[in-house]
């Protein structure tokens, strides 16, 4: 990918964080707003926001939420749950908008949609978290 294509991709994916990546984000903060901060902590949110941030796979990511749904199911907290297996759907589906933005850009796919997915995952959580916290206190 050329400087040209990188700054294309740059612009594109800070559109659609600005837009509906905080939309997403924000919509289920606000769906699972009841569970903030006490059954959803903030630490959760941190160590989400540190594992996605550090680079991390989007699987690792994957994979926390899915430990963090289990430990709530055994602790009988559907609705903490739901909350983890919401976000997980949530980023089930930025896999099709990383597709979705490199066919617009008209970039060269080779190796770059589980990047593009993990920098979508990146700006996703951050919002989820910003929005998380600003509830927390409101």
């Amino acid at each position: 990918m050329n400087n040209r294509e990188r700054l294309k991709l740059q612009r594109m994916v800070a559109i659609w964080s600005d837009g509906h990546g905080l939309a997403q984000a924000t919509a289920l903060a606000e769906k699972h707003r009841h569970l903030l901060p006490k059954r959803i902590t903030n630490a959760q949110l941190s160590g989400l926001n540190g594992l996605v941030q550090a680079g991390s796979s989007l699987t690792q990511v994957m994979g926390f939420a899915q430990h963090q749904g289990g430990r709530a199911a055994r602790a009988g907290r559907v609705d903490v749950k739901g909350y983890w297996d919401d976000l997980r759907e949530a980023l089930g589906r930025l896999e099709g908008e990383a597709d979705r933005l490199l066919t617009q850009a008209g970039v060269p796919v080779e190796g770059l949609p589980s990047k593009l997915t993990l920098w979508l995952a990146q700006e996703f959580v951050q919002h989820l978290v910003a929005h998380s916290l600003y509830l927390g206190v409101v």
